[in-house]
């Protein structure tokens, strides 16, 4: 065995680093959730955003402290297993549930009269999985990961 290793073992390990440097981008771990916070002023107007895809890139821009937040988070389509006992609490098993692609919206604020109702509809953001820039509401966003 360890001279099998030894013979391919390293054929193996260069392998790896070269991919690994041929592109480091994609040698991140994709997320689980993608995440999009959405930062209003008092008056409801977009005046931040940081982004994050399931892909890992993050885009952010503008204020990031506002009376007002909308995050969206959605699923980015990983296969969901469910576990746990059964009735008598002496089998434990798992099943599959599905694919996540669940979209999950809350707003925080302090500005009164306002919900996520009004943040998603303002912002647009509250229909996709993965994040909608807000570039139309005078941020300038920049990509923040992976570095330029």
């Amino acid at each position: 065995m360890h001279k099998v290793f030894s013979k391919y073992g390293a054929t193996l390990l260069f392998s790896i680093m070269a991919l690994w440097f041929a592109f480091p981008e994609s040698a991140h771990a994709e997320r689980e959730k993608s995440y999009n916070l959405i930062v209003f002023d008092a008056n409801m107007n977009i005046i931040g955003q940081h982004a994050e895809y399931c892909n890992n890139y993050q885009y952010e821009g503008g204020d990031l402290n506002g009376p007002n937040m909308l995050v969206v988070e959605g699923g980015c389509g990983n296969y969901v297993v469910s576990c746990g006992y059964d009735s008598g609490w002496t089998v434990y098993s798992c099943e599959g549930v599905g694919y996540d692609y669940a979209l999950v919206a809350n707003f925080y604020g302090t500005s009164t009269g306002y919900n996520v109702g009004h943040a998603c509809n303002i912002s647009g953001a509250c229909s996709d999985t993965e994040p909608t820039l807000m570039s139309g509401h005078g941020l300038t966003l920049i990509r923040i990961y992976p570095p330029l």
